[in-house]
């Protein structure tokens, strides 16, 4: 039996998108979930009956849920179906953060009013945190096209954050409050002419740590290995896909988890395209690719 199910309108990239479980877990059994609900509470992919994209929890007893959906907060969908984000994940502090693509409005990204093109930090309950950047509003940072990767490092506690470009300059975000990532102004790290006029402009700005500059590897997922599992010296690297590769990649952060040492392949070759990486409490890596999840097995 599933743990849950939600009536979710999938038209384009809409569904269901992200989920989290709550810091507290063990004792509460939440988890979280955003996803794009129908307007009728029927799924369906009908682009114009959708209510909103959402973010609500569920509460554990055992292997499924007590009962249905608490409402944590709403997120206009607007009427374009692509380029959605919905990425959710805890912070460090405990907030809940959520990423939001420009839902091909790439204007929207760089607009404070509305929350296109954004990551968004919440207290659990959907109420907004009083040390957010804006007084009032869930925007945490801005100017992303399509950030489909959310993790926060347990050593710096910035959020990390994928979001794939047009057609390639994908990109590796290091994000804290108040943050200008560039969509639409800049894609990958700014150079040229009008781009360096934005970053001049822009207080907050700040360039991604990777840009892949002509090769288009659709980064998804992220997460930070907790443990020695696959090697001591792997503890406190950070992983993410390529949707495009087939591949996992490895980035060892400066001593300031504010830079790039390296980055290298991890695992490659998966018969699908990968959606999403993490890693559990103990340290075992997942990857969720189109036909399956896998498991991935230590060498040695």
């Amino acid at each position: 039996a599933p743990f849950a199910s939600v009536p979710v309108n999938n038209a384009g990239d809409r569904g269901l998108l992200g989920i989290a479980l709550h810091p507290d877990f063990d004792s509460n059994g939440r988890v979280y979930v955003f996803y794009s609900r129908s307007d009728s509470g029927v799924t369906t992919s009908d682009p114009q009956a959708i209510l909103d994209h959402r973010i609500v929890y569920f509460e554990a007893g055992g292997d499924v849920a007590l009962g249905g959906e608490i409402f944590v907060t709403s997120i206009p969908a607007g009427a374009r179906t692509t380029r959605v984000g919905g990425r959710i994940a805890f912070a460090t502090d405990g907030a809940l953060l959520a990423t939001v693509g420009d839902l091909r409005d790439p204007d929207g990204a760089q607009d404070a009013a509305v929350l296109n093109g954004k990551v968004l930090r919440f207290n659990d309950d959907g109420s907004i945190p009083a040390d957010n950047p804006t007084a009032g509003s869930p925007v945490y940072a801005s100017g992303f096209r399509l950030p489909l990767g959310l993790a926060s490092d347990p050593l710096s506690s910035a959020a990390f954050v994928t979001d794939v470009n047009e057609s390639a300059n994908d990109e590796i975000n290091r994000v804290t409050g108040g943050g200008n990532h560039g969509w639409p102004s800049v894609v990958g790290v700014a150079g040229g002419g009008a781009e360096l006029t934005f970053v001049g402009m822009t207080p907050g700005y700040a360039d991604p740590l990777i840009d892949t500059r002509s090769e288009r590897t659709q980064p998804v997922g992220g997460g930070f290995n907790p443990s020695g599992r696959y090697g001591s010296n792997l503890t406190n690297d950070y992983f993410y896909g390529e949707r495009s590769g087939g591949r996992v990649r490895r980035v060892r952060l400066t001593s300031s988890r504010a830079g790039v040492a390296f980055s290298t392949t991890f695992a490659s070759n998966f018969p699908s395209p990968i959606s999403d990486v993490a890693f559990t409490p103990a340290g075992t890596l997942y990857v969720a690719c189109d036909n399956a999840i896998y498991r991935i097995a230590p060498t040695r």
